[in-house]
């Protein structure tokens, strides 16, 4: 059955490997009806051979060597091993003396059937090997290896074993992801474009900080200093291999602001799921728990406290994974991860920039305009970036960091306001205090609609905006807390009165802009002691900056704050 199965397949110079029998007989004596003496057809010499050439073969007949000499008896045999393109020999001599010389070529020689089971398992895993070593490359294996209902065929159900069990096919199989994060703009710019801000943030040094203390650290500092950048930066060293410590680190960078209200597990699986196609919920837990894993979870501070509470839960990866948090501020519910604070640049690595993007003379040019108060604002990475734009648009260099937004953003709400448009304006700063108040990052122009015409100048033109998956993303938060102080400022009194309303470290920039926007002392005074009953250590932290930038608008009233400041403190 085996040998008609397999011929079939395989075609007819197939034999199964065993014992063969030859069959020898005359061929007339093979028709019944020719008048043979069936005694001739039993008196037969065989030669037989397979693992020898024919050279050989003859000689060993001509020396006497008849290692493979059968009578006509059934109980004779030849033992044929498993092979392609064999070839058998024969001699076949009767008792005259009659010989016959051939040979059988090009035989393929297949297991026999006691091999089929051990045959197909291995044909199985055969597929399976070779589906997991094209899947990085090829999208068609790599679904193949993710679909829930393929894993019901054939060796398939094998891979998440595999990949659970054997590091080396878990690694393999992410080089897809780290492929991806490599070659993702959002990652690769940086490793060319990222001024490192101090000694202590070199990469070695600051992996080494982190393997010290125990696998996790914290990276504070306020908005625009460049703590999402430094992330994307490691993210992309790692990605290609340019970061060796620790050993065989996969990197996974989570936007927390993308998954508020979801689990730590769902944010891992969806970041292995955008960039490496890793569609099985259960594998990526897995995976996860096995490690090891880089994990960067930036911007706790845009997150409510539910989702901060459940990446508060990492603790139980990080015997086998390393993380790195990021916020505005430090929270007290973390105090079990060290905290690090995130470097400005200095005077010189300012210099630097500029010199890199807008070339030495127009640089030079630009820094004698500079003066201690304009590096102590430029010091913050995101601002220098807005104003080398802006140079490089042939505008003026700001001295303020109110006017530097301005600056970058008003051509276009002027624009609006010279076509009758002012109410696009209004729209657009009321979502992004909207946004702020709400802790989000996207809004989706089906579920908040904007008149035609409103999106594109500040996605297409500026880029103020990013299109991503079917929402927009501000560029920077520091711009969304620039368009919400033009809506906040002018109606404060109002809003600070809404109970609903929850100040917190999101709205230190905004309040910033607030402050430059009124300019003048009485106002802010009462806006600082209507919100100290908002959130104290907010206010005071504002207070602080006016003293220091701003003085002029503080000085008739410090003291006087100082004594109320005091006195919330006590309540």
């Amino acid at each position: 059955m085996w040998e008609k199965i397999a011929k079939s397949l395989l075609g007819k110079d197939v034999y199964i490997s065993g014992d063969v029998r030859p069959e020898v007989y005359y061929s007339e004596c093979k028709d019944e009806g020719y008048p043979c003496s069936q005694e001739f057809k039993e008196h037969f010499q065989i030669f037989m051979d397979t693992n020898i050439d024919e050279k050989s073969f003859k000689e060993k007949i001509s020396e006497g060597k008849d290692t493979y000499v059968f009578s006509d008896d059934k109980n004779t045999r030849l033992k044929l091993t498993t092979g392609i393109n064999k070839t058998i020999y024969y001699m076949i001599r009767d008792k005259w003396g009659n010989t016959l010389y051939g040979k059988e070529e090009n035989l393929l020689v297949v297991p026999g059937k006691w091999a089929l089971p051990p045959f197909i398992i291995s044909v199985w895993l055969a597929v399976l090997f070779i589906i997991i070593a094209l899947s990085p490359k090829i999208n068609f294996f790599h679904n193949a290896l993710m679909n829930p209902y393929l894993r019901n065929c054939g060796s398939l159900w094998l891979f998440p074993l595999l990949a659970t069990l054997i590091p080396p096919i878990r690694k393999f199989i992410l080089i897809r992801y780290t492929r991806n994060i490599k070659s993702d703009d959002d990652f690769s710019r940086w490793l060319k474009d990222f001024v490192i801000p101090h000694e202590d943030f070199i990469p070695e040094k600051f992996s080494k900080l982190l393997i010290n203390k125990k696998r996790k650290l914290f990276l504070s500092g306020q908005s625009g200093i460049g703590k999402t950048v430094y992330f994307k930066y490691l993210m992309g060293l790692y990605a290609s291999r340019k970061l060796l410590v620790p050993k065989n680190i996969i990197p996974v960078f989570i936007p927390t602001v993308r998954y508020q209200g979801k689990s730590f597990e769902e944010m891992f699986h969806a970041q292995l799921s955008n960039f490496g196609g890793i569609t099985d919920k259960k594998l990526t837990k897995r995976f996860l728990e096995q490690g090891p894993y880089m994990i960067f979870i930036d911007g706790l501070n845009e997150v409510d406290e539910g989702t901060r509470k459940e990446i508060n839960s990492v603790d139980k990866y990080s015997k086998v994974n390393y993380f790195c948090l990021s916020s505005q501020e430090y929270y007290h519910e973390f105090s079990w991860i060290d905290e690090v604070k995130m470097r400005t640049l200095d005077k010189e690595q300012v210099n630097y920039l500029l010199c890199q993007r807008l070339g030495k003379e127009k640089a030079g040019m630009t820094i004698e305009q500079f003066t201690k108060e304009t590096y102590d604002f430029y010091k913050i990475p995101q601002n220098l970036e807005f104003a080398i734009e802006m140079i490089e648009d042939k505008q003026f260099l700001p001295k303020s960091e109110y006017e530097l937004y301005d600056g970058v953003l008003s051509p276009i709400l002027d624009k609006w306001t010279q076509d009758g448009r002012s109410d696009y304006s209004d729209l657009i700063n009321k979502r992004s205090y909207d946004m702020l108040c709400a802790k989000e990052q996207y809004f989706n122009p089906a579920q908040s609609p904007f008149p035609a015409g409103l999106l594109n100048p500040l996605a297409v033109r500026k880029k103020f905006l990013i299109p991503r998956e079917g929402n927009y993303i501000f560029r920077h938060d520091l711009v969304r807390s620039y368009l919400a102080s033009r809506y906040f400022a002018p109606r404060w009194r109002e809003l600070v009165n809404d109970e609903m309303i929850v100040v917190d470290i999101n709205w230190d920039a905004m309040l910033k802009f607030t402050v430059q926007s009124i300019n003048q002392s009485n106002e802010i005074k009462a806006l600082l002691f209507s919100l100290l009953r908002k959130n104290r250590d907010l206010v005071g932290k504002l207070f602080k900056w006016l003293r220091g930038s701003y003085p002029d608008l503080c000085q008739d009233w410090s003291d006087e704050f100082i004594s109320r400041f005091g006195g919330e403190m006590l309540k």
